[in-house]
């Protein structure tokens, strides 16, 4: 038994209460102040795979250029969304993060 299969299989879990039951795939989404980021992830045969990504530059939609750090007015800013699950992430250093166990389960890290 591996520990971080252990981990990893807990996070595509819970994961998967989010997208309606696919234990074996899962999105990141990275909004920076230069560019948002995306992944997608999948388990193929017991590993994981980087299945696509994809990046945008947002210094363009403000007259800068590509890789310029930018605050977008609300106006620039087009925006879609559904009403599908979603979760978010915080950088770690902009943020205070504790991760609570239930009673009686162990984590190894």
């Amino acid at each position: 038994m591996n520990p971080i299969n252990d981990i990893i299989k807990k996070i595509f879990g819970r994961i998967s209460s989010l997208t309606g039951g696919n234990v074996g795939a899962a999105v990141g989404i990275d909004i920076g102040s230069s560019a948002i980021k995306v992944v997608e992830i999948k388990i193929k045969e017991g590993k994981i795979v980087l299945e696509t990504y994809g990046s945008i530059a947002l210094g363009p939609y403000d007259s800068l250029d590509v890789g310029r750090v930018t605050n977008l007015p609300v106006e620039k800013i087009d925006h879609y969304s559904d009403r599908s699950p979603q979760v978010y992430s915080i950088a770690d250093y902009g943020s205070f993060t504790r991760l609570f166990h239930p009673a009686g389960e162990r984590i190894f890290f």
